[in-house]
C-alpha cells in the first residue's frame, strides 16, 4: 500500500489538470456561444450521476453539438444547488431553446430562464 506522501504529487497533478481544463473551457465560452448561435441555438440536456452516498455530478450538455457546457458537484438534487449552476450556464451561453431532463424533481426552468424555454422530459435509462 502506498503512503499518502507518495500519492500527493499525483493528486496535485490531477487538481492542476482539472483547474487548467476548467480555465480553458471558460476562455472558450464566447466561441462556443458563437458556434451554438450559428447552429440556431442550443438544447440544454441536464443529467446527473452518483454512486451510493458520493456527491452528485451534474452535467449540462448542448444536445445539438454534443459538447459539455459545464459540470458541478452537488451534495443533492435540490434546487438550491442546481439553480445557480443553470444561471451560470444561462449567463455564459444565453437561454437554451429547450431544456431536457428527467421528469419530476427538476421543475425550475421558470426560476432561471424566465419561463421562455420549452421543457422536455426523458425517461431514466
Amino acid at each position: 500500500m502506498e503512503s499518502n506522501h507518495q500519492c500527493r504529487p499525483v493528486t496535485e497533478l490531477g487538481r492542476r489538470f482539472i483547474a487548467l481544463l476548467a480555465l480553458a473551457h471558460r476562455q472558450s465560452a464566447p466561441r462556443l456561444k458563437e458556434a451554438m448561435a450559428f447552429q440556431g441555438g442550443y438544447i440544454l440536456h441536464l443529467d446527473a450521476t452518483y454512486e451510493d452516498k458520493s456527491p452528485l455530478l451534474m452535467t449540462g450538455i448542448d444536445a445539438v453539438m454534443e459538447i459539455v457546457l459545464g459540470n458541478i458537484k452537488l451534495p443533492s438534487e435540490k434546487a438550491d444547488g442546481i439553480i445557480p449552476f443553470l444561471r451560470q450556464l444561462n449567463d455564459c451561453f444565453g437561454p437554451p431553446l429547450a431544456l431536457v431532463h428527467r421528469p419530476g424533481k427538476w421543475n425550475f426552468r421558470c426560476k432561471v430562464f424566465d419561463g421562455g424555454v420549452r421543457q422536455r422530459f426523458r425517461n431514466r435509462s
